[in-house]
């Protein structure tokens, strides 16, 4: 009876620390795409493969246009009104900085008993002024504020292995965390 109370306790502290990430992306045409965020867009694809994506996450839509330009992988990502959220770049996380990757591997160092970096991107935070300035400054690997740096880390605590969404910022300081929700079909080999 012990053992469920500490689980049952574990799982609500946890939850309340952490948020679940269970995305479900699904590519749709550029026909489906509103024509406002096309036409913010339009500067930086020209003659470029598009992958347009409408991904839901629990409450949460939005519209994202995935494409490669100047040998980097971008996501642009819009909310349902058109505004900007992000652009998100693919990037090798031995490319940060000393400093960063320190304060990064600190903060994972703390919170698990081992861990793997999946993926790393650097993301360009959009808050206010002009779409065209953050997607110019992403595409131009320009100087913008804020920068933030999104991992996809599989850590471990204890025996358990869990995968997670780490965001920091860009100093390496922890921002936020959500846990990965691996659907069945996400394992899937066709």
């Amino acid at each position: 009876m012990r053992l469920l109370i500490i689980l049952w306790l574990s799982a609500i502290f946890s939850n309340s620390i952490a948020q679940h990430k269970d995305e479900r992306e699904q590519r749709i045409k550029e026909t489906d795409v509103p024509a406002e965020i096309l036409k913010e867009l339009e500067p930086y694809i020209k003659n470029l493969k598009v992958k347009y994506i409408y991904e839901t996450d629990g409450d949460d839509s939005s519209y994202e246009a995935k494409f490669r330009s100047k040998s980097r992988q971008f996501s642009v990502e819009f909310d349902t009104l058109g505004s900007l959220e992000d652009v998100e770049i693919e990037m090798k996380y031995t490319s940060l900085s000393k400093e960063v990757k320190k304060n990064i591997a600190k903060y994972l160092s703390k919170s698990s008993s081992g861990y793997k970096i999946l993926r790393c991107q650097k993301q360009y935070v959009h808050i206010e002024g002009k779409t065209s300035e953050t997607l110019r400054h992403a595409v131009n690997n320009e100087s913008h504020s804020p920068i933030n740096y999104e991992l996809v880390v599989d850590l471990k605590m204890g025996s358990a292995l869990a995968s997670y969404e780490l965001l920091f910022d860009a100093s390496g300081n922890f921002i936020a965390k959500r846990v990965i929700v691996n659907r069945a079909t996400d394992n899937l080999l066709y």
